[in-house]
Parts: structure tokens; sequence; C-alpha cells
């Protein structure tokens, strides 16, 4: 696979498989996450140093950010944008 939806595809549809996403893209897809050394890939367990298998994942842009690209940006950045985020799976770099 190339993508990380194709990689979503072939893994959901193929049996005895298995295959790296991010926590993101397997929710809701009737996938098992396995444990490294005994410890799931919780934002607590990533909070704690203890589930150590993670990947940065950074929001770019260029030049000064406006309008609907200013509000989404201080959107996720606020209370109800951060909760929806670690809600899909995703660890904030400030819990790191």
């Amino acid at each position: 696979a190339h993508t990380t939806p194709e990689a979503v595809e072939a893994i959901v549809t193929t049996e005895n498989v298995i295959g790296y996403l991010p926590m993101a893209m397997a929710k809701g897809k009737n996938l098992t996450v396995l444990k490294v050394d005994e410890v799931l890939p919780t934002a607590i367990n990533v909070h704690q140093g203890k589930y150590k298998m993670v990947s940065p994942f950074g929001i770019v842009w260029k030049g000064e950010l406006s309008g609907l690209a200013d509000s989404f940006y201080k959107f996720i950045k606020g209370k109800e944008g951060q909760a929806i985020v670690i809600e899909f799976g995703v660890i904030p770099s400030e819990l790191l």
C-alpha cells in the first residue's frame, strides 16, 4: 500500500494480516490493536512514556493563516477541538 487509506483497506479486507496505522485510522474498523511490550497505545500510556511506538504528526501551512484556515486552527487548538482529536486516538503534543 502506498497511502494510509490503501493500507486500511488492505488490512480490513485481508485475512491474517498485520499492518501499521495511525490509531485514528483504525477507529471504527473492527480491527484488533496489538500491544507492544504488553502495553496498549492508550493516551495515558503514551503520555506516561509506557507506549513508545509513536509517530509525530504535524499541521503545516505556508504564509499567514486567515479566514477559515485561521478559524480551523483556533478550533483544533481549543478545548472542543482537542477533545475531538483525543477521541480519535491522536495525542496532542502538549500531553507528551
